[in-house]
């Protein structure tokens, strides 16, 4: 039972995150084209404790990066109430509410991005469940890697157990 509730948790705050991402994506910049790395780490509230990181590379161009904001919008799974962006003198301040049908809960996002879209940035997280008393916190580093290998295709992600797909079937 308590892995079930781990994974609810893990999943609320994943899917809180990405979707706000996405919507805010329209006022961040593109990444710069080429393999990006990305891990990203959690600490869930309560005894579920911190997650172990896990680290995928995505290989990203503008019309993938746009494909994969618009799959998400279209999906209809997350829908947000509130999307506020500001720009600070470092990056970039987010903040969110907004709801997922699969996971069944309402999430408020605060997020601060540091860096930048062509050599790297982090994402701080801080994902608050309607009800629950916690908040989830995430950390997410991308760095940039260069040009993607030979063979990777734009929207190419591979996970940290090495198995690859493109984005465009993760939607399917």
């Amino acid at each position: 039972m308590q892995t079930k509730t781990i994974s609810r948790l893990a999943l609320g705050a994943i899917l809180a995150t990405a979707a706000a991402g996405q919507a805010w994506a329209d006022e961040l910049p593109m990444h710069k084209a080429g393999l990006w790395e990305i891990k990203v780490s959690m600490q869930l509230p309560g005894a579920a404790g911190q997650l172990p990181p896990s680290t995928s590379r995505q290989c990203m161009d503008a019309a993938s990066e746009k494909e994969e904001k618009d799959m998400m919008r279209k999906m209809g799974e997350v829908t947000c109430a509130k999307e506020e962006v500001k720009k600070t003198a470092t990056g970039y301040v987010l903040d969110s509410v907004c709801t997922s049908k699969s996971a069944g809960m309402t999430t408020i996002s605060h997020v601060e991005i540091t860096g930048d879209f062509n050599s790297g940035y982090t994402m701080k997280s801080t994902i608050q469940t309607k009800g629950k008393k916690d908040p989830a916190r995430m950390t997410t580093e991308y760095k940039y890697a260069g040009t993607c290998p030979a063979g990777w295709k734009p929207g190419d992600v591979e996970t940290a157990k090495g198995r690859r797909t493109n984005i465009k079937d993760m939607f399917k």
